[in-house]
């Protein structure tokens, strides 16, 4: 099995504009053609990480390459329920807006967990 960060592989980054983190790309070539590319050119089951935050997403690329497995890590930090509530309904998106604040915070928690007003 090979496991892929489409991000990395993009040079993907986010950067903060007035408070809030954006999210900058390359225009050069989207993280579902990149993992196009690479599902077509690996023998192995292609696990990939980063960027899911939509079932829609998520089953896009499971039915349009090799891509077999799809792993979720920012977003549960975020909110641990998350496979729960896009269980009960496919229209949930996740509120983690990649900003990489929980790799640098203690224990790797969201720094915006239990902040939002639902």
């Amino acid at each position: 099995m090979v496991a892929v960060m489409p991000q990395l592989a993009l040079g993907a980054y986010y950067r903060e504009v007035k408070g809030e983190y954006v999210q900058v790309e390359p225009d050069f070539m989207t993280q579902d053609e990149i993992l196009l590319v690479i599902s077509q050119f690996i023998d192995a089951a292609v696990m990939v990480v980063g960027g899911f935050r939509s079932v829609q997403a998520m089953e896009e690329v499971l039915s349009g390459s090799r891509i077999e497995l799809l792993c979720l890590s920012r977003p549960l930090l975020r909110e641990p329920d998350l496979p729960n509530r896009m269980k009960e309904c496919t229209d949930v998106v996740s509120r983690c807006i990649s900003c990489n604040g929980c790799y640098s915070s203690p224990a790797h928690r969201c720094i915006f967990r239990g902040r939002e007003h639902t």
